[in-house]
């Protein structure tokens, strides 16, 4: 009996699973309704293939106005229009092609309004994605920047901190007249009154400030003006995203030929971050300091910057000091080994002290860097810090001069035979793994 049973109970899965085929939407449907968040969200993620099934008419008659409904409705979960979207970005060819591009920039557009930032963060790569495939395929990209320049003027603030990422995408295809328009709107969401949308505007400057290096005035006036401002923004967490941005800028305005503007603008904002009371933003402009130290022109680097990088070592915060020695080999490279070693020499050896063992060990991993890269320059003068670095109190940083012996072995020779006797003493380390470095290496 039980075996009928079960028979039977499978014939009827069968059945279900027929008419559910046979109407894909009716089973989308029923399966958004599910009381298992799981099954919602397995629902969503083959929303594509549902729409596969359906076909391009019935989609965009049919599933389309059903989507706009559900997210409408307010039953759509944050985890769910995050992967709606994400599907929505490659949704191109199940409505038919290019001509009906513009359905899709419309559906987005509800998710631009919402208020966490990965459903609106999804939303905006998919309608970029969408907007450059529809581009490929003959279409007319004027809804798209029609569509941006009304994300960016909307009332909720959620939807105008969309904007700049948006229009970052869209950028690339429209007309010079929407360009210009563009152009104007971010000035003003650059300035609006809600610190979100200003620092909206800011995370989008590494995707929007490549897009104007053809663009020199808008770029060394207008942006850079932005950027200033912001980076003396009231709020520090606007501050500190501002000073993220510095690395990409200044990529950007040594591709545009604008040295003038890199040391006479940009060098006062990178010294004013790195003394800023906020230790996240010292912090942040340290993040992409490698890029900053290969734009700026070599003498200002040794005249300006060093002094501060040696200030920014002895940082009160552990995690501002360890950042900045982990960049110390792309300055000492764009700054020339002379003038790093007449600035940064006495700092390094104030840090072989330093309380914090993760600094010790960021210090010590540049030192070996340094020796190995140029022992001619360093060797002498960090032969003792590395003797110091072998003798640490941390069983951690005691290993990384044995573990990178071979590199010291090969580019200079005459390093570690002065450093033999130290060596051989590790031989009888307390800790295990600094007698194994040493045996190994």
């Amino acid at each position: 009996a039980r075996g009928g049973a079960d028979r039977s109970g499978q014939r009827g899965g069968a059945r279900a699973l027929v008419e559910a085929m046979a109407s894909p939407l009716e089973f989308f449907r029923s399966e958004l309704a599910h009381s298992e968040l799981d099954v919602r969200m397995e629902a969503m993620k083959k929303v594509n293939i549902i729409a596969a099934a359906m076909g391009p008419d019935a989609t965009r008659s049919q599933l389309l106005p059903f989507l706009d409904e559900f997210i409408t409705s307010g039953e759509a979960t944050d985890e769910g229009m995050t992967t709606l979207a994400m599907q929505l970005g490659a949704f191109l060819p199940l409505v038919g092609g290019a001509e009906h591009a513009n359905l899709l920039l419309q559906l987005l557009e509800k998710s631009f309004q919402w208020e966490e930032n990965v459903v609106r963060a999804a939303a905006v790569e998919a309608a970029g994605a969408v907007t450059k495939a529809a581009v490929d395929g003959g279409w007319d990209p004027a809804p798209a920047a029609a569509l941006a320049m009304r994300v960016g003027q909307g009332e909720w603030f959620t939807c105008r901190a969309s904007a700049p990422s948006l229009v970052a995408g869209v950028l690339p295809y429209v007309s010079a007249e929407a360009r210009t328009e563009m152009r104007q709107m971010l000035v003003e969401l650059s300035r609006d009154e809600m610190p979100v949308v200003r620092r909206a505007f800011l995370a989008a400057i590494p995707k929007l400030a490549p897009q104007f290096v053809s663009e020199v005035e808008f770029l060394t006036a207008d942006m850079l003006g932005m950027l200033t401002t912001l980076a003396n923004d009231d709020h520090s967490s606007v501050r500190s995203t501002a000073t993220q941005q510095f690395p990409a800028f200044c990529r950007s305005l040594q591709e545009a030929g604008a040295s003038a503007q890199l040391t006479q603008q940009m060098l006062p904002l990178l010294k004013s971050a790195l003394e800023d009371k906020s230790w996240r933003s010292r912090y942040a402009v340290l993040q992409g300091f490698d890029v900053v130290a290969r734009t700026l022109p070599q003498e200002v680097l040794a005249a300006e910057m060093l002094p501060l990088m040696a200030n920014t070592l002895l940082d009160p915060e552990a995690e501002v000091r360890q950042l900045a020695s982990k960049h110390l080999e792309v300055v000492c490279e764009a700054a020339g080994g002379e003038a790093f070693t007449s600035a940064l020499q006495q700092t390094l050896s104030q840090l072989v002290q330093d309380q914090n063992p993760i600094v010790r060990l960021s210090v010590a991993e540049t030192c070996i860097g340094l020796c190995a890269k140029d022992h001619a320059t360093f060797g002498a003068q960090y032969r003792s810090l590395l003797v110091a670095f072998l003798d640490d109190d941390d069983a951690g940083v005691r290993q990384v001069v044995p573990q990178r012996l071979g590199e010291l072995c090969e580019r200079a020779p005459d390093l570690v035979r002065e450093l033999m006797e130290q060596f051989k003493a590790k031989l009888g380390d307390t800790a295990w793994r600094g007698r194994r470095a040493v045996g190994q290496h």
